[in-house]
């Protein structure tokens, strides 16, 4: 198992270097985030979209599968 994370400002070729690894150490599932959206099921709350958005993230992270995660806006 082994996870990336990927992080930085547009135009700066964080997609050339995701695909730079793939072709390196093989197809890691590449997960790209954006920005954060006011969701009607969260009542618009940025708060609680970002919370939800890290616990999905780091349970991924937990489990076994090998990802790359793009934006993941951890920096």
């Amino acid at each position: 198992m082994q996870n990336i994370i990927i992080c930085g400002i547009d135009r700066l070729g964080k997609s050339s270097l995701i695909e730079g690894i793939q072709h390196k150490v093989g197809p890691l599932q590449a997960i790209h985030y954006q920005k954060p959206e006011k969701l009607n099921c969260l009542d618009g709350d940025l708060k609680k979209y970002q919370e939800k958005s890290f616990y999905n993230m780091f349970h991924l992270l937990s489990g076994n599968a090998s990802l790359i995660l793009d934006r993941a806006h951890l920096g």
